[in-house]
């Protein structure tokens, strides 16, 4: 949340109040209102949309201007993160109207009018997925990149693995027969090398003609041929299923 709360040319100071009421829902009269409407700065008070109403009314009536700006941001920081402004005067009837909720600060100064041009968040063009929400199905062990660019992208990201990755029980494996090894993910590459390196101790027998249906740049792909120094020798960006046979066929003709 990058409201600046002093602008040197706007305002040098700024005094953090609580808004909230006391636990039996009196006002709390400890406040000094004339004071903080005489304060040569920016007013943050937090803990305050219920007393919203209250709070620009106790300002209005200790002195401080009705046209003030405010501004009330919602959920700071976050990727649901929204900004309402107005006055003193039409403050509390906005954020009625628009249905403003905790957690939520107010901003109360002139920085407060200052509005899209210190915006950093709500613009849409470096946060282009601020304000949804994506569920990712991978498999945990491979969430977390993908959950991590789409949470660089403003997205909230809720992780809900529908899948689990496991080898299955099959005989010792033998590649010597074969010309050809298909793998169509990094879990199979990762699998078959671990089933390997478990049966006979090293990793340097993987056949030379491999060809992988994914990116050799995922991690779990780098991982699994770095330690017996292969990279697929057929390997395609296109995640299809022409893509796999249209290089499986070149590679069968040579």
């Amino acid at each position: 949340m990058k409201k600046h709360l002093c602008v040197a040319i706007l305002a040098t100071a700024v005094a953090l109040v609580t808004g909230h009421t006391r636990a039996d829902g009196s006002d709390d009269s400890t406040l000094d209102w004339p004071a903080l409407a005489a304060f040569p700065g920016t007013l943050v008070f937090y803990m305050g949309v219920r007393q919203l109403p209250q709070i620009a009314e106790s300002l209005i009536a200790a002195g401080r201007r009705a046209s003030e700006p405010v501004a009330i941001v919602e959920r700071g920081t976050l990727p649901e993160q929204r900004t309402v402004v107005g006055t003193l005067q039409n403050i509390a009837e906005i954020a009625l109207r628009e249905e403003v909720r905790a957690p939520s600060i107010t901003v109360v100064g002139a920085v407060a009018g200052l509005g899209e041009e210190l915006e950093w968040w709500e613009g849409g063009i470096r946060y282009p997925l601020a304000g949804r929400t994506v569920a990712v199905t991978r498999a945990r062990a491979q969430a977390s990149g993908l959950a991590r660019r789409l949470e660089d992208l403003g997205a909230s990201v809720v992780q809900a693995p529908v899948i689990r990755i496991r080898p299955l029980p099959v005989p010792p494996i033998d590649l010597a027969p074969y010309d050809l090894v298909c793998f169509t993910s990094p879990n199979a590459v990762a699998a078959l090398f671990e089933r390997i390196k478990s049966e006979q101790g090293r990793l340097d027998i993987l056949v030379n003609n491999a060809f992988t249906l994914s990116d050799v740049r995922e991690p779990a792909l780098t991982l699994g041929c770095q330690p017996c120094g292969r990279r697929g020798r057929y390997t395609t960006s296109s995640y299809s299923i022409s893509a796999f046979l249209s290089i499986l066929r070149a590679a069968v003709v040579r």
